[in-house]
Parts: C-alpha cells; sequence; structure tokens
C-alpha cells in the first residue's frame, strides 16, 4: 500500500490468483460525505464543501446489505485519486 497527498494506491500480488474487495460499513446512524456513487467516482460534500474521489484502477459499487459502497480492484490494484481531479495522469509534469 502507497499512500501520499494525492492517492492511495493497493495491490494484492503473490503466486496465486486472489478475489479481493473492500467494502465500507457504518453504524446505523451515521452521517455519510456521499451523495453519489459512479462506478469511476464518488461525489462527496462535507462542511460546505463538494469533492469527489475517482478510481483510476478498480471500481466502485452499492452492493447493499447494509454496505455503503465496495471497492473492487482492477488487475490486483486500487488506485484511489484524492486531488478531485477527473483525470490526474494527464496533469502530471
Amino acid at each position: 500500500m502507497d499512500i501520499d497527498e494525492r492517492q492511495i494506491k493497493m495491490t494484492v500480488t503473490g503466486e496465486k490468483a486472489a478475489n479481493w474487495f473492500l467494502d465500507l460499513t457504518v453504524a446505523p446512524a451515521a452521517k455519510l460525505p456521499f451523495k453519489k456513487i459512479n462506478p469511476s467516482r464518488v461525489d462527496c460534500r462535507f462542511e460546505e464543501m463538494n469533492y469527489s474521489v475517482t478510481t483510476t484502477a478498480g471500481s466502485f459499487s452499492q452492493p447493499g446489505d447494509g454496505k455503503v459502497f465496495r471497492i473492487t480492484p482492477s488487475n490486483n490494484t486500487v488506485v484511489l485519486n484524492l486531488t478531485g481531479e477527473v483525470n490526474p495522469s494527464k496533469n502530471k509534469k
């Protein structure tokens, strides 16, 4: 796992194939910032500020059963973009 101010990257490696994902569950009365969950972006609002978290590897879904959302990897990797940019790779120098 690599974390910095711009992104979170998680990769599972090994000799055997892994079928993994991350589910977010919370207490029933929890106040959450999530306004819309799309396959490649979660739109949020916290303390009067709108922002988005996007994926450049992996996807978001809403599996139900008490789970707020699920992050499913692509090729055993999840990359969450925390900058709010839609396509951050085009803006890197």
